[in-house]
């Protein structure tokens, strides 16, 4: 996928968290932790993808923002990850204000991968 479909797909994934999960005020707190995982990361390819690099997987995916020079950006990219993992698969439920956290994170995360 290039640049311009990640950014895309990012954007819709973006759409999901606002407009049917309504952010953090969702009842269903899982799948906004999960949406916003799923837009970073695709934010992260759309970044890869223009230094000419394919990444799959998830942690080879933040092994190579980090090795492309973008520390910061790949440690909130591993917390989300992290936070989707707990979400999807250990039944985890976030209260609002670890909600908003999180987006902060992702809101971090777009910064500096700019």
């Amino acid at each position: 996928m290039d640049e311009l479909k990640h950014a895309a797909q990012a954007a819709r994934n973006e759409k999901v968290y606002r407009d049917v999960l309504d952010g953090p005020r969702t009842t269903y707190s899982e799948w906004a932790v999960t949406t916003l995982y799923y837009a970073a990361s695709h934010w992260a390819e759309a970044f890869l993808a223009r230094q000419d690099l394919d990444i799959v997987g998830h942690m080879p995916r933040i092994n190579a923002v980090r090795k492309q020079g973008k520390p910061y950006a790949a440690s909130l990219l591993k917390k989300l990850h992290g936070m989707s993992v707990e979400a999807r698969y250990e039944g985890g439920r976030f209260k609002p204000d670890e909600i908003r956290r999180y987006e902060a994170d992702y809101k971090k995360l777009l910064v500096d991968l700019q």
